[in-house]
């Protein structure tokens, strides 16, 4: 656990990062993000993990979001990272009370106050270099398709790239890990916006690349959730029946021929590992419906007995990344969770407003309500910084802006 001193330390850091150099503070969450691309290995570091500094940055912004002037028309969007916060705070004293250490519950639910960047990058939003970053995700989204290609082709995996499967144990015969694999979906959606200028062969060659990049991830709702919002975005966007029957055919096919691999993988160690612990996590939820646990996390006293009902390295603690319905449910109660997707709906529609080719990314970002299912992703990095930098694109988007969705 990373000290105190080490904290205020780099939270000061980030804060002046961010208060002079707001583009280069957001380029540091990016790469963070990725793990550093698996380069950089994540124990050189010791304690100052990619999660970590994600963590300060989001520590770091709180008093300038205090100093800062808001304007009237984004006021509508601080409703659902703000409730995001207040669940935070509802999750560690929940833990608290039921005698648990403060440390421990900051510890295993800080991955939700990355909420707090939502925030300050609304505020600021007229300072971010658009281009810049544009031209940034679509680098980051042809980095991930060349690793996922050298992984499938030559048994490459980079350094601080696994390939783990769902029960935690490394198998190199699985897809390599890539944290956050929606960026790829960015570089698809600024493509079809046409956000960044690339030749006409060129735009076609990287969306192909990118749409196998996503059918090789082992992550096949992000697919899903990329060719939804391409449809959807084509139907409301350019009326464009025969793309939308292509695109339609292909998701078929798509999906079929993942239906037919998770059938054959039906009685898999790992999937029947998951089925047993999602036993165990609805026992507790219905034993405390309610209220929930709050964030325990594994090395305290309620977390330990849960951990010896454990089947699998990612099944140790009480909250899961497989499914955000259970993992909100079992820390906030099924009444609070059932209220964060309505706040979270509702922000989703709010963001209908900015823009008119980018509304792709706002139906990829709607999509996380059924995709909750089986991927939590409005408690953790991997689905907090989507919404984060995709709103980059969603709130700079001119309503009567005559672009359209490029195809």
């Amino acid at each position: 656990m990373i000290t105190l001193t080490s904290l205020m330390i780099m939270v000061m850091f980030f804060a002046l990062v961010a208060k002079f150099f707001i583009n280069s503070f957001y380029v540091i969450i990016l790469l963070a993000s990725t793990s550093w691309f698996g380069i950089i290995s994540n124990d050189i570091f010791g304690q100052v993990t990619p999660e970590n500094i994600i963590f300060c940055c989001s520590l770091s912004v709180i008093p300038l979001i205090f100093i800062s002037r808001i304007e009237k028309r984004v006021l509508g969007l601080f409703v659902f990272p703000l409730f995001m916060v207040l669940l935070f705070i509802y999750g560690v004293f929940v833990s608290y009370n039921n005698g648990n250490q403060l440390a421990l519950g900051i510890v295993d639910g800080k991955q939700m106050l990355s909420c707090l960047l939502i925030i300050h990058l609304i505020i600021n939003i007229k300072k971010i270099k658009i281009n810049y970053f544009s031209y940034l995700f679509l680098m980051v989204g042809v980095i991930y398709s060349v690793y996922l290609f050298l992984a499938l082709i030559f048994n490459f995996n980079p350094p601080g790239y696994l390939p783990v499967r769902p029960d935690g144990v490394i198998d190199f015969s699985n897809t390599i890990h890539i944290p956050i694999i929606h960026y790829i979906f960015i570089g698809v959606a600024l493509l079809l916006c046409n956000r960044v200028s690339t030749p006409k062969g060129l735009r076609y060659l990287l969306l192909a690349v990118f749409f196998i990049a996503l059918i090789i991830q082992s992550h096949s709702v992000v697919l899903y959730m990329t060719i939804i919002s391409v449809i959807l975005s084509l139907y409301f966007n350019l009326k464009d029946y025969f793309k939308i029957i292509v695109i339609s055919v292909f998701f078929s096919s798509s999906v079929l021929i993942l239906l037919n691999t998770s059938f054959n993988n039906l009685h898999s160690a790992s999937i029947e590992s998951r089925l047993v612990i999602s036993a165990v996590r609805i026992d507790y939820i219905l034993d405390n419906p309610y209220f929930g646990y709050g964030f325990v996390h594994e090395d305290s006293k309620l977390g330990k007995a849960f951990s010896e009902k454990s089947v699998g390295l990612h099944d140790k603690r009480m909250g899961t990344v497989d499914s955000g319905y259970l993992d909100m449910s079992i820390r906030f109660g099924v009444i609070l969770s059932l209220l964060s997707l309505v706040v979270y709906a509702r922000f989703c529609y709010k963001l209908l407003k900015f823009g008119v080719s980018e509304k792709i990314f706002v139906y990829f970002l709607a999509l996380y309500i059924p995709s909750l299912l089986t991927w939590s992703l409005l408690s953790y990095n991997h689905g907090i910084l989507m919404i984060l930098f995709s709103l980059i694109f969603i709130l700079t988007g001119k309503k009567n802006s005559n672009r359209k969705l490029i195809l």
